[in-house]
Formats: C-alpha cells, structure tokens, sequence
C-alpha cells in the first residue's frame, strides 16, 4: 500500500490556515474602511486589528507545532 503524497494531518492544517487568514483578510478589510474615518490608521481600530491578528496567528503556530509532531512518526514509516 502506498503512502497518500500529503498527510491528512498536513491536508487540515492546511485548510484551517485558509480559514484562518480569511478571517484576516475580512479584519483587514475593515479595518481599511475605518481608515476613512477622521483619524485615518491612526484610530484606535489599528490597535484593535494588531491584537486579532496575534489571536489568529496563535493557533496557526500551534497547528503548524502539531503538524510537525505528527510527520515525525510518518518520516519513521517511509
């Protein structure tokens, strides 16, 4: 039996990746219309949108963690 080229571990982590830098993306682009308002990205909704991207980047790095824990058994078998 042959080894599937990706992981399934690798193949979610992947996609929660994607979810996660959707939910980003969508903060980002709020935060772009803030821009508008009188403070421009000066206002406070910068510091507010720094702060989710540290609490999305979070569990981005612990799956990336994880994910490399679990290639370690599968390097052993191939």
């Amino acid at each position: 039996m042959s080894m599937p080229s990706e992981a399934p571990h690798r193949v979610v982590d992947k996609i929660l990746d994607g979810l996660l830098e959707g939910i980003k993306g969508a903060g980002e682009a709020i935060a772009n219309g803030l821009d508008q308002a009188p403070l421009k990205s000066k206002g406070p909704h910068r510091g507010v949108d720094a702060l989710l991207d540290g609490i999305v980047d979070t569990p981005k790095t612990l799956g990336q963690g994880i994910a490399a824990a679990l290639d370690k058994p599968l390097e052993a078998v191939r």
